[in-house]
């Protein structure tokens, strides 16, 4: 830093301040907005450590900004005009306060100690002194700090012995609005006039009368070019005709009643966290209780919450709807100011940590760490997400992942390893198989699954339809963790393609509803169960990604009646999360450290249950080998039921190489297979073969056919020949 060093500001702000590392000229970026951003979004987590010295040289020296987070017990003023950042310098200096000051290329920025009046970051504030402002908080907010690479940014003033607390002029009173804007100082023939409806401002939003005159002799005396005198000063604070004709008061008594609800409301959203997820849709967190919650603005949890507030600090019930709908609306705008903050679904992943929502009325989650887990209650820097049909959770226990086999209908050993490491599985930042459970009528599909599901993300709806459109399926993922359809009997390629992507995480772009051409991305990565008497799963990349369990059917004599199932079941459950915490702790301790040789596909979700192993029931080397036979029976079925395998295969029996074009392999395949039916039906055109082909080529290649595609000038050339067939899943 050219003004100053981490050292100097450790001891300017009694504590090690905390560098974020900026994007500044980094990459050949010279938009100067986009140099402030942070390059980390951890940099508000409380147990982010920032940059040493040693790095911070680095990073400048390589282009980049670096930034202080705002450290606790401070906060920022930033003024966006240089002259009223000029005169407010002057000012604090004549006024003997001590203020950390730093001019920017469009103003100045001062450091204050946080006197609590200021409940969030908030900008284009009016403050009680008329000046308009942005307030930056301690660990939501930062600063650019001066150094080589920031052109007219530098350190006016860094105190070494303790900064002054924030003035009363200088704490918020509402939103700034075009009519706030004066010139200071005030003249002569305004000052009458502004003054008073200052004071009346003061006064809509019920500011103390002995606040009012400090303020007010605070502005006669700074903001004037010529004060008034205290006797004529204390009579305009006392006048009262003409009240009702301040800016807050114009308009009918419905308008000005409406105006003040809104503002105030907004004053109250602002107390929240207000922030866009990544999906660009607005929330607030906020504190309910002794506990945290985050709402969707335009939910009516939120409105609630807004509403419940203003009926106990004004005494009286909101009874304007459209004040709090404006109030709504400027608060998503602010939102749309400030950085995107990730928003979860269930199971969180931060930091060497993993978070699972209970979403229980107390809001609490469970804390797992490499140690162990713990039940937490809910903070505001962890914000999950509630959607309606959610539902709770019970408070884990002690116990055993294995001893939910005993309400499985699971025969084989082999598929009780693979059905628990999808569960394991779950708890992974993706990619995620997608489950197939295959079974007759009676073999306890829907109930496993629904089992699953209440372990995992419980819902009123636990088992839902499979949609026939992309759109409605990704609406769905955003607002579930798990997803489990059931009685399933094919699937269209569209939906397919769109659960492919969910299982190792995709993007959507929606229209905006009620717009023309508002775009909405909405992304979402989440694990899968399907579940039916034959699936009919036909795309190769779906089946690439899946565990199929054929379920048996209920022996005779093996049933149990459904109230007594699932009272076990419940009552067992607290214990059986517990047993999955823990093996998920010890997935987290191992994980690290964990290699596997020949990883096959899906091999992230492969090395999280490796990792897991120690905890589970099974011994070491036991799910690789399940899981690889599982893939290897799978290639084997889909293979024998698809003709064109089987015509490549009686093509490559005539020759061990066949080249030619996409159209001539199309005529070939049709003189093979001589299903003219089925060709019209699944493959129209040589086109959709190509397509076909591309998606096939891991499978067929397990069973010794290679295909290769290559360009020649202008024709595309295809390239098939026979391999030594390979019972080895493909790394």
């Amino acid at each position: 830093m050219n003004k100053t060093s981490i050292t100097q500001l450790s001891k300017a702000f009694n504590g090690n301040p905390v560098i974020i590392p900026l994007l500044g000229y980094l990459g050949g970026n010279k938009d100067y907005q986009r140099a402030k951003a942070p390059i980390e979004r951890s940099w508000t987590l409380s147990d982010y450590k920032g940059l040493n010295e040693e790095q911070v040289e680095e990073h400048i020296r390589r282009g980049g900004w670096i930034g202080l987070r705002i450290p606790s017990g401070y906060i920022l003023v930033d003024l966006d005009n240089p002259d009223i950042g000029e005169w407010l310098r002057k000012l604090i200096n004549k006024l003997d306060l001590k203020a950390d000051c730093i001019k920017t290329p469009n103003g100045w920025q001062f450091i204050f100690r946080d006197t609590g009046q200021v409940k969030n970051q908030q900008v284009k504030m009016l403050t009680k002194g008329m000046l308009t402002v942005d307030y930056r908080l301690a660990g939501k907010g930062y600063t650019v700090l001066p150094t080589t690479n920031t052109e007219g940014r530098e350190w006016i003033n860094l105190s070494l012995d303790g900064i002054s607390p924030l003035p009363t002029w200088l704490e918020p009173l509402r939103q700034a609005k075009e009519e706030d804007t004066i010139q200071i100082p005030i003249r002569v023939g305004e000052r009458n006039d502004i003054l008073f409806r200052h004071c009346c401002r003061l006064r809509d939003y019920s500011q103390d009368e002995e606040e009012i005159r400090e303020v007010m002799r605070w502005v006669n005396t700074y903001l004037t070019e010529e004060p008034l005198g205290d006797q004529e000063l204390e009579k305009l604070i006392e006048k009262r005709e003409g009240y009702d004709y301040t800016p807050e008061k114009t308009g009918s008594e419905e308008e000005r009643q409406k105006q003040t609800q809104a503002d105030r409301l907004y004053l109250i959203g602002l107390e929240a966290d207000i922030f866009l997820d990544q999906n660009g849709i607005a929330w607030a967190t906020f504190q309910q209780g002794d506990h945290y919650e985050t709402r969707q603005l335009r939910k009516k949890s939120f409105r609630a919450w807004l509403s419940d507030t203003y009926k106990e600090r004004e005494g009286k019930v909101l009874t304007n709807i459209q004040a709090r709908e404006s109030a709504i609306d400027a608060l998503e705008g602010e939102a749309r100011k400030k950085p995107k903050q990730k928003i979860y679904t269930r199971i969180a992943h931060i930091g060497d940590k993993i978070y699972l929502d209970l979403a229980n009325d107390n809001w609490e989650i469970v804390e797992i760490s490499q140690d162990g887990w713990r039940v937490i209650e809910g903070n505001k820097d962890i914000k999950f997400k509630r959607t309606e049909g959610m539902e709770a959770l019970p408070i884990p226990e002690d116990g055993d992942l294995s001893s939910i086999a005993k309400y499985l209908n699971i025969e084989d050993g082999k598929d009780l390893i693979l059905l628990l490491s999808f569960i394991v599985g779950c708890y992974c930042e993706g990619p995620y198989p997608i489950l197939v459970l295959q079974g007759e009528q009676g073999s306890g599909k829907s109930t496993l699954t629904r089992m699953i599901k209440n372990l995992i993300d419980p819902n009123t709806a636990n088992l839902k339809i499979l949609p026939d459109n992309e759109r409605d399926l990704m609406v769905i993922a955003v607002n579930n963790y798990l997803l489990t359809f059931d009685n399933l009997a094919g699937i269209s390629p569209k939906v397919g393609d769109g659960l492919s992507r969910l299982a190792t995480g995709g993007g959507m772009s929606l229209r905006a509803l009620y717009t023309d051409d508002e775009e909405m991305i909405l992304e979402a990565k989440r694990p899968i169960i399907l579940n039916g008497i034959d699936v009919g799963i036909e795309r190769h990349d779906l089946l690439d990604r899946a565990i199929l369990i054929q379920l048996p059917r209920l022996r005779e004599g093996g049933r149990m009646d459904e109230a007594t199932f699932w009272k076990g079941y419940y009552q067992d459950r607290p214990k059986i999360l517990g047993g999955l915490l823990t093996v998920i702790s010890t997935g987290l301790r191992n994980l690290p450290n964990t290699k596997v040789e020949r990883l096959p596909r899906m091999a992230d979700f492969t090395k999280w249950v490796v990792s897991c192993e120690p905890a589970l029931c099974w011994k070491e080397g036991e799910f690789l080998e399940a899981y690889r036979e599982n893939r290897e029976e799978i290639v084997e079925n889909v293979l024998e039921a698809d003709p064109i395998a089987g015509g490549l295969q009686k093509l490559l029996e005539e020759e061990d190489l066949w080249t030619g074009t996409i159209s001539e392999l199309y005529q070939r395949l049709k003189e093979i297979i001589s299903d003219e039916y089925y060709f019209k039906k699944n493959i129209p055109s040589p086109k959709s073969l190509g397509k076909r082909l591309r998606r096939s080529v891991t499978f067929l290649r397990q069973e010794g056919i290679e295909i290769e595609f290559s360009r020649t000038n202008r024709n595309k050339t295809i390239y098939i020949k026979r391999l030594k067939p390979s019972k080895t899943v493909e790394s």
